[in-house]
């Protein structure tokens, strides 16, 4: 029986892992990006000093697909054919001792993801570095909203949020690192809770402000509301 049992297990697994790849193939076939686990490959792709990144776990990766179609799926086809080539998915990300949940490399035109529950919002997060570095959004203009100057430092702490922060027009304590933070981040939570975000920053003039550049420079690249 317990032979038996042993055999059964490693059916499942060898059926699971051949679906896995099957999957992430259908994915490519859609979408038109490939859909990678390599973590050293993610890591030499990426190549950004003291980032290491660790191998997603078995039961992790369907859920991970599952994901990535969620956010594939929300894009013009031509914006994916001219701006994402490449999707890797990983365990963790860290970079030194700071375990972060994505990056991404604009040269190669990819986007790494860590095995989060939010991966969703951290994927439209990571792609919207590689959109504004290609298609800048009106800065001045946002930065008009900021009630305070970008402090460009970040010790990768969780993202935290304050009446303070949002008054002075940054959705949570990270946006205020950088443009390119506080745009992802605005991006990210309005692409990926819209309804949800628009109700958390009704009281701030300031986000709100921002809100509406962020769906304008959306408007002929996302297909999904915000």
């Amino acid at each position: 029986m317990r032979s038996y049992r042993a055999w059964l297990f490693i059916v499942v697994i060898l059926f699971s892992i051949d679906a896995h790849a099957s999957t992430a193939e259908s994915l490519k076939r859609q979408y038109g990006i490939e859909i990678s686990f390599d973590d050293r490959l993610a890591e030499k792709t990426v190549n950004t000093y003291q980032t290491r990144m660790t191998h997603a776990a078995f039961y992790h990766k369907p859920l991970m697909l599952a994901m990535v179609e969620k956010f594939l799926k929300c894009y013009h086809p031509h914006v994916l054919k001219d701006n994402l080539n490449k999707i890797f998915l990983v365990g963790k990300i860290y970079v030194g001792q700071t375990e972060i949940s994505g990056t991404y490399s604009a040269r190669h035109k990819a986007i790494v993801l860590a095995a989060w529950e939010e991966l969703v919002y951290f994927a439209h997060h990571e792609f919207s570095s590689i959109l504004i570095q290609r298609n800048p959004p009106d800065k001045e203009l946002w930065g008009k909203y900021n009630g305070a100057p970008y402090t460009h430092w970040t010790d990768y702490k969780p993202m935290k949020k304050s009446t303070r922060a949002r008054e002075l027009g940054f959705y949570y304590h990270y946006s205020q690192v950088s443009f390119e933070e506080d745009f992802n981040v605005l991006a990210g939570m309005a692409l990926a809770k819209p309804y949800a975000t628009e109700r958390a920053i009704r009281p701030y003039a300031r986000i709100r402000g921002k809100f509406a550049i962020v769906k304008k420079f959306y408007k002929n690249i996302f297909i999904c509301n915000i």
